[in-house]
């Protein structure tokens, strides 16, 4: 009887665990339905950087219109590899808002819940 209130305990506990990661994964996303327009990246710069997991820190550009932006940030290699092409969903309302797509399944318009909404700067 204590060891099944015991894996009772063990299974409550995983499971509340599991609600809490879920509950800020959810809360601590961006909405990102409106990165409705994909757009083509250029990688300007690359340079490989280890953080917690091997990946680069990216320059990179992109053109909405006759507008130009410009941005920099790391991306892990299951996401991306040099060499590979590299799209972002933009919000066409406010073109600096947007979501780089690494590994091409994405699809904009849709809520990615796991994709950073990054923010860049037009180009000068």
């Amino acid at each position: 009887m204590k060891a099944a209130v015991g894996c009772l305990a063990v299974v409550a506990l995983a499971f509340v665990l599991l609600l809490g990661l879920t509950f800020f994964v959810i809360s601590d996303t961006e909405d990102q339905s409106g990165l409705s327009t994909e757009v083509d990246v250029t990688v300007t710069t690359s340079e490989e950087k280890r953080r917690s997991s091997s990946g680069h820190t990216v320059d990179y550009a992109y053109r909405i219109g006759a507008q130009r932006f410009v941005n920099q940030t790391w991306i892990t290699n299951t996401g991306w590899m040099p060499g590979e092409p590299l799209s972002a969903c933009v919000d066409p309302d406010a073109p600096e808002r947007h979501a780089l797509r690494t590994d091409g399944t994405e699809v904009c318009g849709d809520d990615f819940i796991a994709f950073t909404v990054e923010t860049a700067e037009p180009a000068r």
